[in-house]
């Protein structure tokens, strides 16, 4: 990919995601009127809705690929086991979250 094309892409993506979050607030406005809410009730609503998606998707990616289980560390903390390099965290044997599933 040439340089001029990143540059176009970039600057293209800007510019829908501009458009596409004015009219996007727009139709919460709308929603809001019609519905008989508060503007900040709507935005409320969207802001939360909008920081936990990035959780909620990594929970059921997670799900998916069945990694429900922790590995339980049993060296040092700056010494991760082999066994647990592959998942995503680490919690310690003594904790009494160590082995749940």
């Amino acid at each position: 990919m040439l340089m001029w094309q990143a540059v176009l892409g970039l600057l293209a993506g800007g510019l829908i995601l501009i458009v596409s979050s004015e009219k996007a607030v727009d139709q919460l406005i709308n929603l809001a009127k019609i519905l008989g809410l508060n503007i900040f009730t709507i935005g409320f609503i969207v802001a939360s809705i909008g920081s936990d998606l990035p959780e909620i998707m990594n929970s059921l990616i997670s799900s998916s690929l069945s990694l429900t289980q922790c590995a339980c560390q049993t060296s040092s903390p700056t010494q991760p086991t082999a066994s647990a390099a592959h998942h995503a965290f680490i919690i310690p044997c003594g904790s009494p979250y160590a082995g749940v599933a």
